[in-house]
């Protein structure tokens, strides 16, 4: 009777202990790295708030997989300095690293090495480039690049960018199977293409009035461009963060509301979860009520 009582009261404990520390997982780690990677499930998710949930895991767990990409595309140049002494660490390249080399590509449309002197180029790079602003960055990755365009912006310069927004394949669900693209296509890097649609769209561009003032007449290349900005454009959404010096400082925003069902993260979903891990405890609490019981029982 002695040892059952005990054994009902370690039971009793450990019962207990683990309902509040998966309600303690699910609720701190769980969810906000849920909602971190994964918009859909919340009913209202904007880019602004997927970047501070991103933050937010970065200063909690550090950085991950992935990581960089985020800060380059929402990130401010601010963060370049710390990004370039990673690279000079070491301990921000690759999955790793959390892929900061592409963050510093995306921050300063300059793609550095593909090896391991990444260090060294950033170092070097940053030594000379420091006084400059994004802007000027940008102005002269494109230039590298053979595409010129004009501080302050010229909406002029919008063919050009087209041309590289849609000079790869789309990556998106209307995208032709791999199979189908032409090895002959030209395929600008991914953060060439991004920052030339974040070019476009804080210097105003309206893809509309382009069309009306070319009367309808593009070229393949800048109509699959026009293609792709609409895309991008339907994912950006209002609060958009990393945008440019020349972006209109107003309140402003893109494309339409995440329409998409939750699929998670429901109030409903939270309660469902909550009440089972309270159940939990409380049959650990139950569990060590009659260990007590018998305890009294067998003093009597």
């Amino acid at each position: 009777m002695n040892k059952f009582r005990i054994v009902l009261r370690i039971v009793g404990w450990l019962v207990v202990v683990a309902g509040i520390a998966a309600g303690l997982v699910w609720f701190f780690v769980l969810t906000p790295w849920l909602k971190a990677t994964q918009p859909e499930w919340t009913p209202d998710r904007s880019l602004l708030g997927l970047w501070k949930d991103r933050q937010r895991m970065i200063s909690v767990f550090g950085w991950s997989h992935d990581d960089g990409i985020y800060a380059g595309q929402f990130g401010d140049p601010e963060m370049v300095p710390d990004l370039v002494q990673s690279m000079v660490r070491g301990d921000g390249i690759s999955c790793a690293g959390g892929h900061r080399e592409a963050g510093l590509a995306f921050l300063t449309n300059h793609p550095g090495p593909e090896d391991w002197s990444l260090g060294e180029y950033w170092q070097k790079w940053w030594t000379q480039h420091q006084n400059e602003t994004q802007e000027q960055w940008f102005q002269a990755g494109f230039a590298e690049q053979g595409v010129a365009v004009h501080l302050p912006p010229d909406l002029a310069d919008a063919p050009a960018l087209l041309r590289v927004l849609g000079s790869k394949a789309p990556t998106h669900f209307d995208s032709p199977p791999p199979e189908e693209v032409s090895m002959e296509e030209t395929f600008a890097p991914e953060f060439l293409r991004f920052n030339a649609f974040r070019w476009l769209r804080d210097s105003g561009f309206d893809p509309v009035e382009f069309l009306l003032k070319r009367e309808g007449s593009v070229s393949e290349e800048e109509a699959k461009g026009l293609r792709e900005f609409q895309y991008w454009k339907r994912w950006s959404q209002t609060a958009v963060p990393g945008r440019l010096a020349f972006a209109p400082s107003d309140d402003w925003g893109w494309g339409i509301p995440n329409d998409r069902k939750p699929q998670g993260l429901t109030p409903s979903g939270n309660l469902w979860i909550g009440g089972i891990l309270l159940s939990i405890i409380v049959i650990g609490l139950l569990l060590l009520m009659g260990a007590r019981w018998m305890r009294s029982k067998l003093k009597s």
